[in-house]
């Protein structure tokens, strides 16, 4: 036993990572320290503190992680997320982790789950329960195969009764259409990740008329979803969808420009003139991020000086293809 010990102190001394090291906490402490870079970075980018090609850099790097390794970043990631105004990096944050842990064995599991924060204080605490909730399912720690949705059983209408039955991804569309309606707090929440999930036109357009029948506090999370729905179409759909008759899908694709680095610098630059100002602030927002520059409007603008930014936009724009 004694020659153990000093083994394992020689081995500490030489600098050699233990084997215990990578096995639950997911990778050595010195990738650790840079999947927490990765993490961090990727948030300052999709905050604005990150602009230009340095966040656009730090955005492909954070839409390239594809080891389990990252998990427990992404989950210290998504902890601090939660209490941030901006929905956006907690849904991209949460979104990464799920994609991660389809890979991840039940150590990596149980240590997200254990390590999820927990409490009211949490701006977006219901991503975090969501999470959790799904962890533990794959784990096997509940009966069914997806989450079922959280409701107080006291009071429900016959046909929250009747979906409580079934797992949520087994919910038919008008289901789903329903429970908008029908949900709050983190049933509603799961109601519209999983019109995120959904292949098919429909599910786009159901997640974007959800959106203004939300409350206050969940809109910000829809639109999110929603953006990171449409980040998985091409370019080409994303400039279709720039100038889509919905406002809220046209301000989503302006943010899933920015997620993809999509080249639609012109098309932004005319969506800066958007009748909506949801619309013209994200399509603003994007190219200042994207771009590290800024040719207005400054800050409350009217339209005729959203318009001016518009073409001050379009003419830098073509200077700088000029050059």
């Amino acid at each position: 036993m004694r020659r153990f010990w000093l083994g394992l102190l020689a081995l500490v001394c030489l600098g050699v990572a233990p084997w215990w090291e990578s096995s639950v906490c997911g990778a050595p402490r010195q990738k650790e320290d840079e999947y927490d870079r990765i993490v961090n970075e990727f948030i300052a980018y999709d905050i604005g503190q990150l602009p230009g090609p340095a966040g656009q850099m730090a955005n492909q790097r954070f839409r390239s992680l594809q080891t389990t390794d990252a998990i427990p970043a992404l989950v210290r990631g998504v902890n601090r997320t939660a209490r941030i105004p901006a929905s956006c990096p907690i849904i991209m944050l949460s979104q990464k982790l799920q994609e991660l842990l389809r890979s991840a064995d039940r150590d990596m599991l149980r240590y997200v789950s254990a390590n999820l924060d927990r409490g009211a204080n949490l701006r977006y605490g219901q991503f975090l329960e969501n999470l959790r909730q799904s962890v533990n399912v794959q784990m096997g720690q509940a009966a069914a195969t997806s989450p079922t949705v959280l409701r107080d059983m006291r009071a429900v209408t016959a046909s929250q009764l009747r979906r409580s039955r079934v797992p949520v991804d087994k919910w038919s569309y008008d289901d789903l259409v329903e429970a908008v309606s029908q949900e709050k707090g983190e049933a509603l929440v799961q109601v519209l990740e999983e019109l995120q999930q959904r292949k098919g036109s429909q599910y786009t357009e159901a997640l974007a008329n959800a959106i203004p029948q939300v409350s206050d506090d969940v809109k910000p999370a829809a639109r999110g979803l929603l953006a990171q729905r449409l980040v998985r179409m091409t370019d080409e759909t994303l400039k279709a969808k720039l100038s889509d008759p919905n406002e809220e899908v046209r301000a989503a694709a302006a943010v899933a420009v920015g997620y993809k680095g999509s080249p639609l610098y012109k098309e932004l630059a005319v969506a800066v003139r958007d009748k909506s100002s949801l619309v013209a602030t994200n399509a603003h927002d994007v190219l200042v991020k994207m771009l590290g520059e800024d040719r207005g409007p400054p800050a409350g603008a009217d339209g005729m000086q959203w318009y001016q930014a518009s073409k001050a936009w379009e003419e830098w724009l073509q200077k700088r293809d000029q050059k």
